[in-house]
Formats: C-alpha cells, sequence, structure tokens
C-alpha cells in the first residue's frame, strides 16, 4: 500500500526521497470472499459458478465489493448461502458455456 502525506510543518532533517514509516488503521469487516479466480465478468456483470452435480454448473450473477492478496468480497452474499461454488476456473467454465451456446 502506497501512502502519499503533506505536511503541515517543514522540518529540516526531511529530503527528497526519505522513507518514512506510517499506521494506517484499517476497519476490520466480516464478509464472505472467494478466490478471485472463482468470480468471471461478462458482459458488465459479475458471475460465479454454482456446483450442482459433477460437471453441471449454473453461472449465478454476484455483486463484488473489496479484493486484496487474491480474495474478492460477495456484497450479495445471502443469494449464495447453502450453494456450492466452484473456487478455479470461472473463465475457462465460462469459454465452455458460451461455445456449448453457440453451437
Amino acid at each position: 500500500m502506497e501512502v502519499h502525506a503533506h505536511f503541515t510543518e517543514n522540518n529540516a532533517k526531511l529530503i527528497p526521497g526519505l522513507y518514512m514509516n506510517a499506521e494506517v488503521p484499517i476497519p476490520e469487516i466480516k464478509a464472505l470472499a472467494i478466490p478471485e479466480e472463482s468470480v468471471v465478468t461478462f458482459e458488465g456483470k459479475h458471475y460465479v459458478f454454482e456446483v450442482l452435480e459433477k460437471n453441471s454448473f449454473r453461472m449465478t450473477a454476484v455483486e463484488i465489493g473489496s479484493s486484496g492478496d487474491g480474495w474478492i468480497e460477495i456484497v450479495n452474499e445471502n443469494q449464495l448461502s447453502g450453494k456450492k461454488i466452484a473456487q478455479k476456473g470461472a473463465y475457462t467454465l465460462l469459454m465452455a458455456l458460451k461455445n456449448k451456446a453457440e453451437d
């Protein structure tokens, strides 16, 4: 994380290029987060794939929130309650689904 600061008072000991340490409070929140590769963007919307049975999936629209360290927040988590979500390969599943639809 990069932080940009402006000082209210000048200090002669501070020179250009000098590094400083800072503490930045980040609020903790509890949220449903899944791996970023579980989410795919298609036609301006975000989707995950619900696992129905072996090799059977359903695309489900989701609202995403914050992301970082390979994880992404799902805002409308109640929509996924009790559902098994594919944890990786969403893009591959999307391509397979769209190629099948074009046949």
